[in-house]
């Protein structure tokens, strides 16, 4: 088999999926239900390292409580950073609420906005403005970033993660 064909078969395989994959023109939260992993980074506390890391997510949808139950684990090597919480979307008025509780204790809540196939919410800690932003780009493919800006201005990624389906 030539170069030629190979090659034109490993962008057949792996390209055209994902070029004719329907982009979400609106984020609802069902869709968003199952088991997911991926990888990105994440900035190590107090040392402000950037960490490349492995990472899966479980998300149950309630139809009870209309909310989505999160579950996000993080590891690398003795690393690991894993928080649980409830996701929230009132479709009357697209507001979002995300309450998480991480595996030291620590609470967060934060209140937001959906915009079409993107849910942004933010929180005050401390001076800091945390901002965080989940694109589902795709039926089977979410971005998440969670960005820091300071009382001067200065903002920076404190993680930012490419989640896709698990085939589990």
């Amino acid at each position: 088999m030539t170069f030629r064909k190979i090659f034109v078969i490993i962008f057949i395989l792996f390209c055209i999926p994902h070029i004719f994959a329907e982009n979400i023109k609106k984020i609802d939260l069902k869709n968003l239900e199952g088991n997911w992993e991926g990888v990105g980074f994440f900035l190590l506390p107090v040392a402000d390292t950037e960490v490349k890391i492995t990472g899966s997510a479980n998300f149950l949808y309630d139809t009870e409580k209309d909310r989505l139950r999160t579950e996000l684990k993080g590891e690398k090597l003795f690393f690991t950073y894993s928080d649980s919480g409830y996701l929230k979307i009132d479709n009357k008025t697209d507001s979002v609420s995300w309450e998480v509780w991480d595996n030291s204790g620590k609470h967060a809540l934060y209140h937001g906005i959906a915009e079409g196939n993107m849910l942004k919410g933010e929180r005050y800690r401390k001076e800091n403005l945390y901002e965080v932003s989940i694109e589902q780009v795709t039926i089977d493919s979410i971005d998440f970033k969670l960005t820091i800006t300071k009382p001067n201005g200065e903002s920076y990624n404190k993680a930012v993660f490419n989640l896709w389906r698990s085939v589990k």
